[in-house]
């Protein structure tokens, strides 16, 4: 039997909660889910923005020297040495050539997402003496640099990298509050974010974990906190599952679709079928649709691309949500490159190439 008089409360509890979270969650652009499975560990990942977004891939050759530039505020700016073959996704139109994910050939992988709550706790983080990456470049640098998860964590623990939390994102003019995770084929993930004071923090766990999902603000310990108001292991049929693009119903959502997920015994298309069918159910936003969170501002962040792509056998999936068109290549493709190469890969889905064309990065 219900007890109404508990039910009521815990509704009202949910609902302050809830409420307190809104008022600092937005949309804030993207969405990041990790699926282990037979066929090997699947990324998927939105860009999702108020304006048009696109993507160049981008290649440096293996013992490449590289630079980190833009670390004004920091003494000692991070350089190093191409050690893994590295494709990475840049967005040129908005973000100035922000690296905004990369993979390379060992099967790691790293993503930048928006996470404006850390923005005014930027100009707070104090140089720790380690060589600093600007955010421009960190998620290419991390894949460049290390083939596992632990490594990374390891590295960074022993102050071999720190991420340039206090400078302008290269070339942009503004200080910008992002968030990054890294990957890898083992379903190990690490998610680093700037906290209040302008600490940071680092979050570690799995693709059976709630890390398996990254959206945007609030902080990932107020994403913890909302979820805890749902009991979604007792949800089968999404009921009381918020419908809003905020970041944290998105959060939310993909959370509960990817619990009733089952890869196991489908064929290899099969599996990416079914990742992106949960993955456009839960947090692909349309064009038009609002962000309720936003006070009625009529803002949106619709989603522009999706990467969908696989940590083993190294296969890259560009999908561009405004012209339904999309492209695929591998890793191994690119690996007989001796020079910096790239491929403005929308622009050749929508033109309905057949296969990636690689050439100079000034075209």
């Amino acid at each position: 039997m219900i007890n109404v008089k508990q039910s009521k409360l815990a509704q009202a509890v949910i609902a302050v909660s809830t409420a307190a979270m809104l008022a600092t969650s937005t949309a804030n652009a993207c969405t990041r889910y990790i699926t282990k499975t037979d066929h090997g560990t699947l990324v998927m990942r939105s860009a999702d923005w108020a304006e048009r977004l696109t993507a160049v891939a981008k290649v440096y050759p293996v013992n490449q020297q590289r630079e980190s530039l833009g670390a004004q505020n920091y003494a000692k700016p991070a350089s190093w040495t191409v050690k893994y073959h590295t494709v990475t996704i840049e967005e040129p139109l908005l973000f100035h050539n922000l690296a905004a994910e990369a993979m390379n050939d060992q099967g790691l992988s790293a993503q930048a997402l928006y996470m404006g709550d850390s923005k005014p706790y930027t100009e707070l983080h104090k140089d720790t003496g380690a060589p600093a990456v600007n955010q421009s470049d960190i998620v290419t640098f991390l894949a460049e640099k290390y083939a596992t998860v632990a490594e990374v964590v390891a590295a960074h623990k022993a102050g071999e990298f720190q991420i340039a939390w206090a400078d302008e994102m290269r070339n942009s003019g503004a200080r910008h509050g992002l968030h990054y995770s890294v990957v890898d084929k083992s379903g190990a993930i690490a998610l680093f974010q700037l906290n209040e004071g302008g600490v940071e923090k680092v979050w570690t766990g799995d693709s059976e974990g709630e890390l398996r999902v990254m959206t945007n603000s609030p902080l990932q310990q107020y994403h913890v906190e909302y979820v805890k108001n749902f009991d979604l292991d007792n949800k089968p049929y999404g009921d009381n599952v918020p419908a809003s693009i905020s970041s944290l119903d998105r959060n939310l959502r993909m959370l509960w679709g990817s619990m009733h997920q089952n890869y196991s015994g489908l064929s290899y298309d099969e599996t990416k079928a079914r990742q992106q069918q949960v993955f456009d159910a839960s947090v692909v936003v349309p064009h038009g649709i609002q962000d309720p969170s936003d006070n009625g501002s009529g803002s949106t962040y619709a989603t522009w691309l999706t990467f969908q792509y696989n940590l083993d056998n190294g296969e890259f999936i560009t999908r561009n949500l405004q012209t339904a068109k999309s492209i695929t290549f591998n890793i191994d493709d690119t690996k007989s490159f001796t020079e910096v190469k790239c491929a403005k890969i929308v622009e050749q889905a929508d033109a309905n190439a057949s296969e990636v064309s690689w050439g100079n990065c000034s075209q």
